[in-house]
């Protein structure tokens, strides 16, 4: 018989725009860590769990966003959204809008996100780098959205980061919003839709084909999207003066003494930011560490059985980009 309960959460979990990837949850790699930032920013009580296992509620989720904006490994992601994209169609108009997919038809853009839940201080910053003109936030129907507590958190990271965000313009009275439809030409009306078809295809192929709950192996290492696009816009700033917001949102790492190079932290880290690797040449075993790769979660230095690593804030000018050796040791 089937269970109609089991077959309402399977119709809503092919409905909704994000999956969990368990392996990436630090409460899911270490039975001891504590983290609750996903649980704690929801505005919708109960629509995640963390005990005894990582779960989202999508009968309950009001898709806000905020959960994939605030894990710093993305332990909960998007099933689809290309920013590439996004930031190419605000490139392309004099007056870019941004505004959400949840009241799509009802709100004026050009480019959209999920929610604005969705943006992260590093898409705030990557947005204000790349995009480099007035981007206009199309805010005018966030008051009555069902999301609407998502903007509060918006405008607290917009305010933390200052000049970093560039010049975006936070829209909420339509009178002030300045749009106008991008103009397309025959032949360009043509390349239009080739590449609405495109993008819709691969939504819609996310969409029905993205598991709602992946378990990947806890050796895989990634990087997590929001620091690549951290590093994108560090890498370009490095010819000249990195921004004092972008150089803090970078981290360092240290080793005591009783360090005995036992790879206990590299296994546990889900980046790969620590690396450990036997050089045949000395006949040592040498722990490094990649501070691009580093998004400063701190459960390596709450595995380490020695209590013997620890990681720290950098401070702006002191971003080293170039792996670094913490430790050294004959195996």
């Amino acid at each position: 018989m089937i269970d109609p309960n089991a077959l309402l959460e399977t119709v809503n979990r092919l409905g909704s725009s994000l999956r969990l990837e368990t392996s990436r949850c630090l409460r899911m790699r270490f039975f001891k860590n504590a983290c609750r930032q996903c649980v704690d920013i929801c505005p919708a009580e109960g629509a995640i769990e963390v005990e005894p296992a990582l779960v989202l509620r999508h009968d309950v989720c009001t898709e806000c966003m905020l959960c994939v904006s605030t894990c710093v490994n993305e332990a909960i992601e998007v099933k689809y959204t290309d920013f590439s994209l996004m930031v190419k169609q605000l490139r392309e108009v004099e007056q870019p809008v941004l505004g959400c997919t949840i009241r799509a038809g009802e709100v004026k853009c050009h480019a959209s996100v999920p929610c604005v839940g969705f943006l992260s201080t590093e898409h705030l910053i990557a947005l204000g780098h790349f995009v480099k003109k007035p981007v206009q936030l199309n805010l005018t129907r966030c008051a009555d959205c069902r999301n609407a507590p998502a903007l509060e958190v918006l405008r607290q990271r917009i305010k933390e980061i200052g000049p970093a965000a560039g010049e975006l313009q936070l829209i909420d009275d339509p009178a002030q919003l300045r749009f106008q439809e991008k103009a397309v030409g025959r032949r360009g009306l043509f390349t239009f839709f080739r590449e609405k078809a495109t993008e819709e295809t691969a939504r819609m192929f996310h969409q029905l084909h993205g598991e709602s709950s992946q378990s990947l192996s806890y050796s895989d290492k990634r990087l997590p999207f929001k620091r690549h696009l951290l590093n994108q816009v560090e890498k370009q700033q490095r010819a000249g003066e990195v921004d004092p917001v972008v150089a803090r949102a970078y981290y360092g790492a240290r080793v005591t003494e009783n360090c005995n190079v036992c790879s206990a932290c590299s296994a546990i880290c889900p980046t790969g930011a620590l690396i450990m690797e036997d050089d045949n040449e000395s006949g040592l075993r040498r722990l490094s560490f990649a501070s691009t790769l580093c998004t400063g979660c701190g459960v390596c230095a709450e595995f380490c059985p020695k209590l013997a690593i620890g990681i720290f804030g950098l401070r702006e000018g002191s971003v080293e980009l170039e792996v670094v050796v913490l430790a050294e040791e004959n195996p």
